[in-house]
């Protein structure tokens, strides 16, 4: 299901009486949602019946939840979509679940780690690595000075010479 589905949000907290609840976003663009089919982890279907964006984020109604009880039931459930329902990156851009699994090179070639996740720190995008010597998680910076080239087509992410320094701080 990794490749093939993308965490979109997952299921917050009930708002009122008839079923709705808050949406915690994994998208940058959660109105996507209205859109586009929803899944459960193991590609079930879950309907949305209603969308709507407050104040405080996105809230929403689902086919399987008609009152406060069975909306409060669905806190912390996860709700995926299809990949192929993802808008086209940019050039240059990639999406997260692209960058999970790559092995981390440097220039020569030489393997350093793998990608085993990214978050966003209010400043940049950060890069979790496992180092291939089994030593703690190295963090490095998804900007230009550290990362020189993407290629998922050979599983591989090449970091300059700054961002192969990140493994021996």
């Amino acid at each position: 299901m990794e490749k093939d589905f993308i965490l979109a949000a997952y299921i917050g907290k009930a708002h009122g009486i008839k079923g709705e609840v808050m949406l915690k976003p994994a998208l940058d663009d959660i109105t996507l949602l209205k859109e586009v089919e929803v899944f459960l982890e193991g590609g079930k279907s879950f309907p949305i019946q209603h969308f709507r964006m407050a104040a405080k984020g996105a809230l929403v109604t689902f086919e399987a939840a008609q009152d406060r009880t069975d909306a409060e039931k669905l806190q912390g459930t996860a709700l995926y979509i299809k990949r192929a329902d993802l808008p086209a990156v940019a050039e240059g851009e990639t999406y997260y679940v692209d960058l999970k699994g790559l092995d981390v090179q440097t220039v020569e070639g030489v393997v350093l780690g793998r990608v085993v996740d990214v978050f966003y720190n209010n400043a940049q995008d950060v890069l979790v690595i496992w180092p291939q010597d089994g030593a703690e998680e190295v963090l490095i910076p998804y900007v230009e000075d550290t990362i020189l080239e993407v290629n998922a087509e050979q599983n591989t992410l090449h970091v300059t010479p700054f961002g192969e320094s990140f493994f021996s701080l």
